[in-house]
């Protein structure tokens, strides 16, 4: 019997051979679909219109190859259920024009057009009839928007489908090694040290018991217990076993290292673990900017043509530690951004470390990280590193402002800028000082909540786009901290947090503007990321947070997202002898921050008394 293989219609549908570049619309993208309002938008009106037309269709069909069965599965945005059927995908970007001329000049290079033919192929397997096939594109910018046939060429089709297949196929085989092999890693893991500490292996019980029982986890350990190799133990063998992997979240990349040399550990002791340490892109990019455009990047332009050409991730998925060096070595020698390889090598490994924002941040980048799910069980388990960081860092990252004495600190650079921008650029700052001003409500002194500005916003932000596009075609050198790049994502931040905010039912935000004398500041605030968060979990399996300072559980539960009902919390005590603690209180020196200049000669003083007591080794904090 053929195992069953599930995969989401978007993985399916790509060029065979793969082709293409990095950029906003390859068709590639791991973030969340753009334009959702929009999508919604049209598809009242159509419904509206045409009592025939049905929206949000699910679709679905399986085919048989090399042992396999793989179920497609996939929903249309519409289809006019008239006598001659026709299936239409909404497509947003912000020059449709651009967009039309891409999918026209090959259609079975771009995953959106394998997308919709895809569609009209299922339809034409299950009812013997060829329906017609339409983009409906929609600008971001003004809402233009045209419609664009898309015809199924049976035979063509059908060669492409064949070599997808057999790709598949060959996906398949190497999914069912990796898993295999992670369970085999599984069954003979041990720990990484012949004596456990003190409270290591309570730590390790409590974490396999609330696994066994499927509960999320907080757990609060003093610093000395060993927490980052008492928590990953078990839950690295739970994951590997079920031929999953695990992914590690810190909030900085410099506390990496600690994951890392847990690995090693467990790496020396036998375990023939693979990890993935990822890079923050603006760290690992070759370029002036890390802006990932086929027009101005050579490592973007035909990125996943020559990563299948080179087999470039068969080469990473040999290798025990993948690092920046790996990434960087690999990127220069093919000309392919070392960033994205990073992401594409993900599945190969048993252990991700990584930053909060690659799976927190919107549009995280390993938010739709999949894997061809070949004898697995269930998802990956998340561990949180210092995860009492977590509520303050997710509610940063819905949390954006925009200052007028920012925008104006840029207008020197920008007078220095390009020639040929220099004016155009100038005129853009005016406008976005002019945007930032028109929120100030009278003549008040006092900050003021404001209702979010989108529209006023918006048109800005339209502005900066069709500016940005031909300021990177022009083919201009651009240099480090490039101030228009700077100005445009300055605002485009801001702008694209605000269109979320404006939604009437998030009561979690709200939106201030604080005047002073050269213009003012307008912030979005969140204060509860716990609604944005819960959606992060549902990528996960088991989830635990641990930290030394988790208390109280119920505020760091709520504020984190996670169920109250299903959550476990657990603390452990140090395990260093109280008896050998010293502790001395000196009232007469403040350490306080407004305090502390006048006292640095006081602080030396108790430092040199108190060390000069006994010879030894001294940390000073």
């Amino acid at each position: 019997m053929n195992k069953l293989i599930t995969i989401p219609l978007r993985d399916f549908a790509l060029p065979a051979p793969r082709t293409g570049s990095i950029e906003a619309h390859s068709g590639y993208s791991r973030s969340a679909a753009d334009g959702q309002e929009i999508h919604v938008r049209v598809q009242k009106q159509r419904a509206k219109m045409d009592p025939l037309y049905q929206a949000e269709v699910p679709v679905s069909s399986v085919f048989e190859k090399g042992g396999y069965s793989f179920r497609i599965d996939g929903r249309m945005d519409g289809i006019f259920r008239h006598d001659l059927p026709k299936i239409e995908e909404i497509k947003t970007t912000f020059n449709i024009r651009e967009l039309a001329k891409s999918l026209a000049d090959s259609p079975m290079d771009h995953p959106y057009c394998l997308q919709l033919l895809t569609y009209g192929y299922f339809y034409w397997r299950e009812h013997q009839l060829l329906p017609e096939l339409s983009f409906h594109l929609v600008s971001s910018r003004n809402s233009d928007n045209d419609d664009m046939e898309l015809v199924l060429d049976l035979p063509r089709y059908e060669k492409w489908l064949e070599l997808r297949l057999d790709e598949l196929v060959v996906e398949a085989g190497l999914a069912e090694k990796r898993a295999a092999r992670r369970r085999k890693v599984a069954s003979c893991f041990v720990f990484p040290f012949a004596k456990p500490r003190s409270g290591q292996i309570e730590l390790m019980q409590t974490t396999e018991k609330f696994m066994a029982e499927k509960h999320p986890i907080l757990i609060q350990a003093p610093t000395g217990l060993g927490k980052t190799v008492g928590v990953l133990y078990p839950v690295l063998k739970e994951a590997l076993s079920r031929g999953q992997r695990v992914v590690y979240v810190t909030p900085k990349n410099s506390q990496h290292s600690v994951a890392e040399d847990a690995v090693t550990r467990f790496q020396e002791a036998g375990a023939k673990l693979k990890s993935l340490s990822i890079t923050a892109k603006s760290k690992i990019c070759f370029k002036n900017e890390p802006l990932c455009n086929p027009d101005y990047c050579e490592y973007a332009r035909n990125y996943y043509g020559k990563v299948y050409e080179e087999g470039i991730i068969g080469l990473l998925a040999k290798k025990r530690k993948l690092k920046a060096r790996t990434f960087r070595d690999l990127g220069e020698q093919y000309q392919v951004c070392p960033f994205e390889l990073q992401l594409d090598s993900a599945r190969e490994v048993d252990v991700v470390i990584c930053d909060y924002n690659y799976v927190f941040a919107p549009r995280s980048a390993l938010g739709r990280m999949t894997d061809l799910a070949v004898d697995q069980t269930g998802r990956p388990n998340l561990v949180i590193d210092e995860a009492h960081n977590l509520p303050a860092r997710a509610m940063d990252y819905y949390s954006p402002a925009l200052s007028s004495v920012i925008l104006e600190n840029m207008r020197d650079e920008i007078r220095n800028a390009h020639a040929r921008f220099r004016s155009e650029a100038e005129e853009l700052l005016d406008g976005c000082l002019q945007a930032v001003s028109a929120c100030r409500k009278g003549g008040n002194a006092q900050p003021q909540r404001i209702e979010p500005p989108v529209e006023l916003f918006r048109d800005q932000h339209a502005r900066h786009c069709a500016f940005l596009s031909r300021y990177l075609d022009s083919g201009v050198e651009i240099p480090n901290q490039d101030v228009i790049l700077r100005l445009c994502y300055y605002w485009a931040e801001f702008t694209e947090t605000l269109e979320f905010v404006a939604d009437p039912d998030r009561l979690e935000f709200f939106t201030t503007f604080y005047p002073h004398a050269t213009g003012g500041t307008v912030r979005i605030t969140c204060c509860d990321a716990a609604a944005m968060l819960q959606e992060c979990y549902k990528e996960y399996d088991q989830v635990i947070g641990f930290s030394a300072t988790l208390k109280p559980f119920d505020y760091y539960v709520r504020l984190s997202g996670l169920d109250g009902r299903k959550v476990k919390t657990a603390e452990f005590e140090s395990p260093f002898p109280g008896g050998r603690r010293k502790l001395l209180i000196i009232p007469q020196i403040s350490t306080r921050y407004s305090h502390r200049e006048r006292n640095y000669h006081k602080i030396a003083d108790a430092v040199q008394r108190i060390t000069a007591l006994r010879k030894g080794n001294y940390f000073v904090f």
